[in-house]
């Protein structure tokens, strides 16, 4: 992420103050960098369910099997054949009774047959066995009459009218991501991740387009961006500048121009993380790169004599306190060889004060530099023998010449 970002400038305790065609290669701050690149995220809205699938129709049952007729029974000696039952449901006819026994008087007629089979059974009951002749010397029996088969099963039932499928769902609309970093969406160079709804939006102004609400502040949130987030705008340093639950962070180096950030939680010297949308720290201070690692550190005003930086610490010209150290020349000295052009000097135990810069040709870089006092162009911060020359990508300051 990227912190103090305007239009066309960079923001971090190394990287606000960037000189033309420098580079740092020391360890203490120096006037220009590039943000850091966030986490990458993902877009998008859930999908409609799928209709559920129509249910199918009931088979119809099948018809019970039809009894069958009993037999006849066959006479006794000298008796009559016993009258066939009426026939059980799939039962088979019963065989008739045998012919009286021998020497006996034959029987009389044979029993009748079973009675007609039983209705409904798909199968209709077997006939009845006529009866056994009769015994020897006596008439013969007479057959009994066949039982008359069940009558056929009725049709099964007709199947269920299948079910009609549902409907399927409409697609819900696309849904906007979370994010704290305008990385966390799915293109850093065309959305942004708005400060208000913490949630990845289109580019919501330009270089040359000013937000819907005109008084907002247009802040780019990643290196050479071509769209912006607008945030809340704010005069850094003065009393109610944001609401209570947000910190107007400079968007220059003259105090003119800020933007309201969310607050973390965390408290001086706790490791924290700062993101586009939110400073990772309490009221008053901001999370930064220091000498002991990502910490909240406080925010102090640069250009006073006093800043208010804790003891052990100094206020840079990004107003940020921190206890990394910086070359040992005192504005108007030769800064060492070992520094890079843009590393920061004239360190009074309050606030350091300068830049070192190849006097004669600012932005050549090289091993000739001088700690120049650090100035606002639109104030009067120059001894009188000099004015404060813009040399900075951030117009809004210099050094005295």
């Amino acid at each position: 992420m990227t912190l103090r970002t305007t239009w066309v400038g960079t923001f971090m305790l190394a990287a606000m103050l960037a000189v033309a065609g420098c580079s740092g290669t020391s360890n203490t701050p120096n006037y220009y960098g590039t943000g850091g690149t966030g986490a990458s995220g993902t877009d998008g809205g859930g999908s409609g369910g799928s209709g559920a699938m129509g249910g199918s129709g009931a088979m119809g049952g099948s018809g019970a099997t039809g009894g069958s007729g009993a037999m006849g029974g066959s006479g006794a000696t000298g008796g009559s054949g016993a009258t066939g039952g009426s026939g059980a449901t799939g039962g088979s006819g019963a065989t008739g009774g045998s012919g009286g026994s021998t020497g006996g008087t034959g029987g009389s007629t044979g029993g009748t047959g079973g009675s007609t089979g039983g209705t409904g059974g798909s199968t209709g009951g077997t006939a009845g066995t006529g009866g056994s002749a009769g015994g020897t010397g006596g008439t013969a029996g007479t057959g009994g009459t066949a039982g008359t088969g069940g009558t056929g099963g009725s049709t099964g039932g007709s199947g269920g009218t299948a079910g009609t499928g549902g409907t399927a769902g409409t697609g819900g609309a696309g849904g906007a991501s979370n994010c704290q970093n305008a990385e966390d969406c799915s293109n850093s160079s065309t959305m942004v991740c708005d400060p208000i709804t913490a949630t990845c939006q289109a580019g919501e102004c330009t270089g040359t387009g000013t937000c819907t609400n005109a008084s907002d502040a247009c802040v780019g949130q990643i290196a050479n961006p071509t769209v912006g987030a607008c945030y809340p705008s704010c005069t850094p340093f003065t009393t109610g500048a944001c609401n209570n639950s947000a910190e107007c962070l400079s968007l220059n180096g003259d105090y003119t121009s800020g933007a309201c950030y969310s607050r973390g939680t965390k408290t001086e010297g706790q490791t924290c993380t700062q993101t586009d949308i939110d400073t990772g720290c309490a009221a008053g201070m901001l999370c930064i790169q220091d000498a002991n690692g990502t910490v909240c550190r406080k925010l102090c005003e640069f250009f006073t004599s006093s800043p208010g930086c804790l003891n052990s610490q100094q206020c840079t010209s990004v107003d940020i306190c921190s206890v990394t150290g910086g070359d040992s020349a005192s504005v108007g000295a030769k800064c060492s060889t070992s520094s890079a052009e843009g590393d920061i000097c004239g360190g009074d135990g309050k606030a350091w004060r300068g830049a070192c810069i190849n006097a004669a040709s600012p932005g050549g870089g090289g091993t000739d530099l001088t700690c120049l006092k650090i100035c606002r162009t639109s104030a009067n911060d120059c001894p009188t023998s000099q004015s404060c020359k813009g040399i900075f990508t951030d117009t809004t300051i210099g050094v005295c010449q």
